[in-house]
């Protein structure tokens, strides 16, 4: 069993022109759920859940605005910024041993 929560963090930097408004949107990768996320071991079918999230606090799930979820929005600057993405995968039964990944697509509206 995952016993305690695992903690990580990421980084989507974007650059919009000084004073447009943008809206950035992540995809529910290969669950295909931006509400219950699952990581996929290489060469199998296992998964492990986990979640993206707006905060550091963990409460606000960033996904495309659907099923609960919340989209990160901003104004351009001009200049690149970056957003911080908190990503945490909860206490669960203990997954088969092997390498676990996801690929998320995330889509800037402006």
């Amino acid at each position: 069993m995952i016993q305690s929560a695992l903690t990580a963090t990421g980084t989507i930097s974007a650059q919009c022109t000084n004073g447009d408004a943008f809206v950035i949107a992540l995809n529910g990768g290969v669950s295909g759920s931006v509400a219950a996320r699952t990581m996929q071991r290489t060469g199998g079918t296992d998964t492990v859940g986990y979640q993206l999230y707006l905060d550091a606090a963990h409460s606000t799930i960033w996904g495309d605005g659907t099923a609960g979820t919340s989209t990160a929005t901003g104004t351009g600057s001009g200049v690149s910024q970056s957003l911080t993405v908190y990503g945490r995968v909860p206490v669960q039964t203990t997954p088969v041993p092997g390498t676990y990944n996801d690929t998320i697509t995330a889509t800037i509206t402006f």
